[in-house]
């Protein structure tokens, strides 16, 4: 199927007869009850973009051997809700041998670390690795999600890095992980998430951000962790809550 890679070489395909197209989901691990039902049910421009997808998938893989790919386990194939288990599995599908088994395991691994007390985001990004790492991100109000995507599913997850690039220009994204009760909840039991630096700007405190993952042409570049030292906090340092706990502001 490698010949059909361009998009007008699948329309012709798929104008010859749509059914020819089915061997392409069926290789990528959908069963025949699913690829029927999309056949029945979608455009030609979704199903042609889909076995593009899936192609250039298979093309990318070429370079990579079977053991030096990375198998998501079958438990994180979990959607959500049940609105997004079509949705979700496809994610699984795609994402499934689709990254280097080194750049896998340490995802998951930063995906799994203390997951029942953290939620875990990306902050999709060109700024200077360096300077994020130790100051955080800036922000111009209180409100966590204007600049970090938080996920709970992890295929979802691998996958929004991989096209971070469509974001603005992005070269690739930081890996957010905050405790859940400094995202939503009651004050008593929460902490600040953002500070006033001397620049007089306000930032995502940097002790949340543990990683940033390049990525070129959709390919996942080796993860670089931060290992800054953030005792950057002054006496008269002014903390904030994230708008969602209150938007009261408190002095440490």
């Amino acid at each position: 199927m490698d010949k059909y890679i361009k998009k007008e070489d699948i329309e012709k395909l798929y104008d010859e007869n749509p059914n020819n197209l089915s061997s392409v989901f069926l290789s990528a691990g959908y069963n025949e009850d699913y690829v029927q039902k999309m056949f029945n049910s979608a455009s030609k421009e979704v199903i042609v973009i889909r076995a593009m997808k899936i192609l250039e998938k298979i093309n990318e893989e070429k370079n990579l051997k079977d053991d030096d790919l990375y198998q998501i386990p079958k438990k994180y194939n979990v959607p959500e809700s049940k609105f997004l288990k079509d949705d979700r599995n496809d994610m699984y599908i795609e994402m499934n041998n689709s990254i280097s088994k080194k750049i896998g395991e340490i995802l998951q691994n930063l995906y799994d670390y203390d997951s029942d007390e953290y939620v875990i985001g990306i902050h999709r990004t060109a700024s200077d690795v360096n300077q994020i790492f130790s100051k955080g991100i800036i922000y111009k109000n209180l409100d966590l999600y204007d600049h970090v995507q938080l996920f709970s599913n992890f295929p979802f997850f691998l996958r929004e890095i991989k096209y971070c690039e469509s974001y603005k220009f992005s070269r690739g994204c930081f890996i957010i992980k905050i405790p859940k009760k400094d995202v939503k909840g009651l004050i008593e039991n929460a902490d600040p998430i953002f500070y006033k630096n001397k620049d007089g700007n306000i930032y995502l405190k940097p002790d949340f951000i543990c990683a940033y993952v390049p990525v070129h042409n959709r390919n996942i570049g080796n993860i670089i962790l931060n290992t800054e030292n953030h005792d950057i906090y002054y006496n008269n340092t002014e903390f904030y809550y994230n708008e969602q706990i209150t938007d009261v502001k408190k002095l440490s």
